[in-house]
């Protein structure tokens, strides 16, 4: 049973240009920020041993937005399409990741 959300992902070709944008512009607060290189099997991303920065936006006690850049792979360098599929993600809390 889902219980609530806990964050919506977002992959940025800037980081800093859009922690500035939701912070500074839009005053939500930076909350955590994580050096992270996936697992060699690629498990989590799908992208195995990827390399990137997440930059978690939002309010202490809502929901956050999780800011993702890519380093290693790079991310193309172009626009995405607006009817491009899986370029963010929602995460949702549960009661028990099993029996859900």
């Amino acid at each position: 049973m889902v219980t609530g959300f806990n964050h919506t992902g977002i992959v940025v070709d800037d980081l800093e240009r859009m922690v500035r944008f939701y912070c500074d512009d839009l005053g939500l607060a930076e909350l955590n920020r994580i050096e992270s290189n996936a697992p060699p099997e690629g498990n989590h991303t799908g992208i195995p041993g990827s390399r990137r920065t997440l930059v978690f936006v939002g309010f202490e006690d809502g929901h956050r937005i999780e800011l993702v850049k890519y380093h290693d792979p790079v991310s193309a360098d172009r626009q995405q399409e607006m009817t491009q599929l899986g370029t963010a993600h929602i995460c949702f809390n549960v009661e028990d990741i099993e029996k859900t």
